[in-house]
């Protein structure tokens, strides 16, 4: 069994791919900022991409960044 990584970004399915590779059970979060954080229409395509590929679990980011490493880590410990 894999111990615990995270991997802070994958913006493409074939990163997606490489990291199911490694480990088919890897759990995908999204983290979004709020309810805007979705792509404008001239975005850069890694900025597109990333909202295509599934999520298992979505982390909202409303607050420090220690709350969201509080986040990260009550995750991974379920």
């Amino acid at each position: 069994k894999i111990p615990h990584v995270v991997v802070t970004d994958l913006r493409f399915m074939n990163e997606v791919h490489s990291v199911k590779n490694v480990d088919e059970g890897a759990t995908i979060v999204r983290v979004v900022r709020g309810a805007n954080d979705a792509p404008l229409a001239n975005a850069h395509s890694s900025e597109v991409e990333l909202w295509s590929i599934p999520a298992n679990e979505v982390l909202y980011n409303g607050g420090t960044i220690e709350n969201l490493k509080e986040q990260v880590h009550d995750l991974m410990s379920q």
